[in-house]
């Protein structure tokens, strides 16, 4: 064996191995499933729609989607349908931090 027919030999291995694999990814996944009186309690208590996804572990877009399916509503008018009119216990502390917020810039721009 020549030492060219040797390089030929160890040129295909070598091309052979550094081949990608390809792996086929599937080709839709599982649905996350939502409880639905896990979500209006979230909406009586007034989270929004990224606290909500948060706990409930899910994308803000999965939501939305789980939404149109279950409640033939987007996700502003299911939260509409079950958010309580009192204000809820989370939304109070946002209330306070803006309340806050803007005695703060009304005490600089009154300087």
């Amino acid at each position: 064996m020549t030492i060219l027919s040797l390089f030929k030999v160890m040129s295909t291995k070598i091309s052979l191995e550094l081949e990608p694999v390809i792996t086929k990814s599937p080709r839709w996944q599982t649905r996350k499933e939502i409880d639905s009186k896990t979500f209006g309690g979230l909406c009586e208590v007034q989270c929004t729609l990224e606290e909500i996804a948060h706990v409930l572990r899910v994308s803000e877009d999965t939501v939305e989607r789980w939404c149109k399916r279950t409640y033939e509503l987007g996700f502003a008018d299911a939260y509409k349908k079950f958010s309580a009119i009192h204000i809820g216990p989370s939304s109070k502390p946002r209330l306070q931090a803006k309340l806050k917020a803007s005695r703060f810039v009304s005490r600089l721009t009154a300087s």
